[in-house]
């Protein structure tokens, strides 16, 4: 991705960083090490590039004594988590970006150069397919007929595909941007995942965050408020509407959750609901989609298309232009193929 915002110079907050699994529970703090500590010994090349911080640091803004930088002084203070009451975090390189920006600016190059027609405002509203050659989109705008279609519709798939009805499941989602009145200092630099304590017969809940360089902060999931009531979000596609409870879940949580927040008046400055796709295995369906020998997908990504979709997108076109899943460089847990039609 690095590459492609360089090489396109593109303009969307992208930064290099780390990122924190933190564990606020003692139980999966301990499942967590060992995890790592088994794909280090066993030597999965996934853990080479990856961190285990126990909780003597996984809390802590902690204090490093570099004489010859220092003049002797312990003066330069390096963040861990700064996560109130972390028990260990697992950390890992990655990327950060504003996806809007990313995805539209490559649009936008693609339009100017007449490389693609854009259709705004223009949902499809049926397909049909009389044979294997030709698939007709129908439209309100009139029927759009093409040799080659690539469903990218994530959780709204099943609308338009029936194939995947019960395969990918819409389900809504909510996330917010938390300001603070002063810019916070040390400044977040890392982006994280939060599992907190929960009971052993519910799902982990799960926070996610990613600060921006103007010290606001997006944080995503407060599904404890109201995961019990299902109705109320899975099988959703309804993101007009904000999920209850929610806004009262995320007001002061940097002052709650961060260490160095207590005092900085950080508000909720917006707060939004998406729709996200769930598939039973958890993992998306990229490649021919199952008995369509011109229809492909990638799709189902599960609240989780951020670390999967640009390899996934770029995997895809190489199936479209008749390479095998070998040769597209996907894992095949990832193959439609594997869905049973």
């Amino acid at each position: 991705m690095k590459d492609a915002v360089d090489r396109e110079d593109l303009d969307c907050e992208f930064e290099m960083r780390r990122s924190y699994d933190v564990y606020i529970d003692e139980g999966d703090a301990k499942e967590a090490e060992k995890l790592y500590r088994t794909a280090i010994r066993e030597g999965h090349q996934w853990a080479r590039d990856f961190d285990f911080v126990g909780e003597e640091f996984a809390e802590q803004v902690r204090l490093i004594y570099i004489p010859w930088l220092t003049g002797g002084r312990c003066t330069d203070r390096k963040q861990v988590t700064s996560i109130q009451g972390a028990k260990a975090a697992i950390s890992m390189p990655v990327c950060s970006l504003w996806p809007y920006k990313f995805v539209t600016q490559l649009l936008s190059k693609l339009v100017d150069s007449r490389a693609v027609t854009l259709f705004t405002h223009t949902p499809i509203l049926s397909i049909s397919s009389s044979d294997t050659s030709l698939t007709v989109l129908h439209t309100a705008q009139g029927n759009m007929i093409t040799k080659k279609l690539i469903f990218a519709t994530n959780a709204y798939t099943p609308a338009i595909c029936p194939v995947y009805k019960n395969k990918i499941v819409p389900y809504k989602g909510s996330a917010c941007h938390i300001a603070p009145l002063h810019p916070i200092s040390p400044h977040l630099s890392n982006t994280y995942n939060i599992y907190f304590p929960h009971p052993s017969d519910e799902v982990t809940r799960v926070d996610y965050l990613n600060p921006r360089p103007d010290s606001g902060i997006v944080v995503g999931g407060g599904k404890d408020g109201y995961v019990r009531n299902k109705p109320l979000w899975y099988n959703n596609t309804d993101d007009s509407t904000l999920i209850p409870h929610v806004r009262d879940y995320f007001t002061a949580y940097m002052q709650r959750v961060f260490r160095g927040w207590e005092s900085s008046k950080a508000t909720i400055t917006h707060l939004w609901t998406g729709i996200q796709g769930e598939t039973k295995d958890g993992f998306p369906f990229v490649g021919k989609v199952p008995e369509k020998e011109s229809w492909y997908i990638a799709a189902g990504f599960n609240g989780g298309g951020m670390t999967f979709i640009f390899s996934c997108a770029e995997g895809l076109a190489k199936i479209v232009e008749g390479k095998t899943y070998k040769e597209a460089g996907l894992p095949k847990m990832l193959d439609a193929a594997r869905m049973e039609v």
